[in-house]
């Protein structure tokens, strides 16, 4: 290997580098944000830096990147009312009486978190009207589909009466009057009305969010649900040398917009392209989530009901070939095997065909499985979901029955068709931690509990949910090459591990832990203070 020149080598490491050509080697060369040598200790001992970090063995893998997380959004509610683990509305209300407590004279009270397979008849408005009275509140459940609001949120979304927003419903009781729970794009409606936060609040949220991606190992991230404020914010931190992670924002769609909504993302896209911040994308939420049936079927639920599309075939039909013309890849929302169906025929009627990534696929029907790798449509799997959780076992069981519940998660049959998989956290929906996500692939059980796996014929091997969270994510997001693989001519985003994942019990992988991230040749994120880094 001739001599070379970087600004750092890192050696005396497993490098898993994820690259087919070299798939282990012991050094890297790095020059600016770019690795510019592998090979092993004696070949990378040619080059010539002014520092060095010697890695004592620890196993070394590219940085992950997280292709479906609401980081923006996550790291902001950090600030708000914390619902996660409320079992009563009087606790709810509790919990937002000290908030507010603690935030005197809010304009709006936020929060979310809840729930939905813990409270499937809630009733919450009278308890929220009682406590709060014309402050408006609204908190929105864990999974973002659901949420609840008082009279006041409703009145200032002009809910309170009238008819439901095209794809959502304001659930009313046997009198008509609102019991406080909105579903689907009436959740957006809700929001639209909050005012926008201070940027400085939405800063102090997006360093949180930074600092957790850090610490987890994400040194890329997909952010499913971007806006203009988001966007924003994203862009100060930048410019404030500060964004250390690289973000590649998929901007909503809503129903109705058509190729419109197209031109809209694609001037956002226009305006936020560098290689740490990038609009790329156009978000459509095809359905809803089975737990509230919102979700669309190829068979109606047990009850006979199923859910519509968000979108009409027509609509699909002018926002596709939209898309495609603008440089933009399409991420959507999937969860039924309807809207599964819907996106695939979409994608396979456009004369001009976007690139596609479809997230969640709760449910796939057998003849669509194929159809990923013949219309070159990335699967993007949320793994940690893949076990039986109160979700499966409450929320899911009753309404779509045993045998459906069997083939729920279908990865081996994704995997076995050669469909390209992505995986993601849809953080804070669920943990933004890749170990136990990927623990859940391997095993199908819950990694805290270890019991009864959900659907264990639909496992993945280790190797293809790593390469899931760096390679296919770096393809979801048309990085091939540069991002997810550790070879000359990458970025050098990687992280440093406690345990070499390779050599762990499959039960035990969620015990795998990141002690260093690096995202552009530098760090962002040590769990001790840096051993061996010579300055």
């Amino acid at each position: 290997m001739p001599a070379c020149v970087a600004d750092l080598i890192v050696h005396h490491a497993h490098v898993v580098t994820l690259d087919t050509a070299a798939p282990s080697v012991e050094a890297l060369a790095i020059r600016g944000e770019t690795i510019v040598a592998v090979g092993t200790d004696a070949e990378i001992a040619t080059c010539t830096a002014p520092r060095t970090l010697d890695l004592h063995g620890a196993t070394v893998l590219p940085g992950f990147i997280d292709a479906h997380a609401h980081p923006g959004e996550s790291g902001m509610e950090r600030g708000l009312v914390n619902l996660e683990d409320v079992a009563t509305i009087d606790e709810a209300v509790a919990r937002a009486r000290a908030w507010r407590a603690a935030n005197p004279d809010p304009t709006w009270i936020e929060g979310g978190g809840w729930d939905t397979t813990s409270f499937p008849d809630a009733v919450p408005l009278p308890a929220l009207d009682a406590a709060f009275g014309d402050t408006p509140v609204y908190f929105a459940s864990a999974d973002g589909h659901s949420g609840w609001a008082n009279s006041a949120a409703l009145r200032a979304a002009h809910l309170l009466t009238g008819p439901d927003p095209a794809g959502g419903a304001v659930l009313r009781g046997p009198d008509g009057a609102p019991t406080g729970v909105v579903r689907e794009t009436a959740t957006d409606v809700v929001t639209a009305a909050i005012p926008t936060p201070p940027r400085a609040t939405i800063d102090a949220g997006l360093r949180v969010a930074l600092g957790e991606l850090a610490r987890f190992g994400i040194t890329s991230v997909v952010e499913a649900a971007s806006d203009p404020d988001l966007l924003a914010g994203w862009r100060r931190l930048e410019r404030s040398g500060a964004l250390t992670a690289r973000i590649f924002a998929a901007v909503p769609v809503e129903p109705g917009e058509g190729a419109a909504g197209v031109t809209r993302v694609a001037r956002l896209a226009r305006r936020y392209h560098s290689d740490r911040l990038r609009v790329d994308a156009v978000k459509l939420f095809f359905d809803g989530v089975v737990e509230t049936e919102t979700a669309t079927l190829v068979a109606p639920y047990l009850d006979g009901t199923n859910a519509p599309p968000q979108f009409t075939d027509a609509e699909l039909d002018s926002i596709l070939p939209a898309a495609a013309r603008a440089g933009l890849a399409v991420h959507g929302h999937a969860l039924g095997d309807g809207a599964v169906r819907q996106a695939l025929d979409a994608a396979a009627r456009a004369a001009v065909r976007p690139r596609m990534i479809l997230a969640h696929l709760e449910l796939v029907d057998p003849a669509d499985v194929p159809r990923f790798a013949s219309l070159g449509v990335v699967a993007d799997l949320q793994p940690f979901w893949a076990y039986p959780d109160p979700y499966v076992t409450t929320g899911t069981v009753p309404v779509l029955g045993p045998e459906r519940v069997a083939r729920l998660y279908p990865f081996g049959d994704l995997l076995g068709a050669r469909a390209l998989l992505a995986a993601g956290s849809d953080w804070s929906v669920t943990t933004l931690d890749p170990w136990p996500a990927i623990e859940v692939a391997v095993t199908r059980r819950d990694p805290e509990t270890p019991g009864e796996a959900l659907a264990p014929d639909q496992a993945l091997p280790l190797s293809a949910i790593l390469a899931a969270y760096t390679t296919g994510g770096a393809h979801a997001v048309a990085m091939d090459g540069r991002l997810g693989v550790l070879r000359p001519g990458a970025y050098a985003d990687f992280v440093v591990l406690n345990r070499d994942p390779l050599t762990t019990p499959p039960a035990d992988l969620s015990t795998v832990k990141v002690t260093q991230t690096w995202m552009g040749g530098r760090m962002v994120w040590d769990a001790a203070p840096p051993d061996g880094l010579e300055r």
